[in-house]
Parts: C-alpha cells; structure tokens; sequence
C-alpha cells in the first residue's frame, strides 16, 4: 500500500508538472502573439511617405 501512495503522488506530481509546462508555452506563444499584433498595429500607425516625400529624399541626398 505504501509503495502504491509514493507511486500515485508521484505520479501526480509529474502530471502537475507537465501542466505548468502546457501552461507555460501557452503563455509564451500567446505573449509572443501580442507582441506581433502590437507591433503590426503600431506599424499600420507610423506615417507612410508619399511618394512624393520619396523623390525629395532622393533629390537631397544627391
């Protein structure tokens, strides 16, 4: 019997463990997620030269 309880606590503790992993990786791919969608969102927000703003660029840096 005692054998068997060292057996199922250990046995939970490694379900236990594999569980803070999941969550873990979860968090981490949702984090990196949002960093992305963050970073789209704030690209969509910068200004886009003209092409207008372009030529003077080349035309100032001859």
């Amino acid at each position: 019997m005692h054998v068997d309880t060292e057996r199922a606590l250990r046995e939970a503790h490694e379900e236990i463990r594999r569980r803070h992993q999941w969550a873990d990786q979860e968090r981490m791919i949702r984090q990196t997620a949002d960093g992305e969608r963050q970073t789209a969102e704030h690209e969509m927000e910068q200004p886009r030269p003209s092409p207008l703003d372009w030529l003077r660029r080349l035309a100032g840096a001859r």
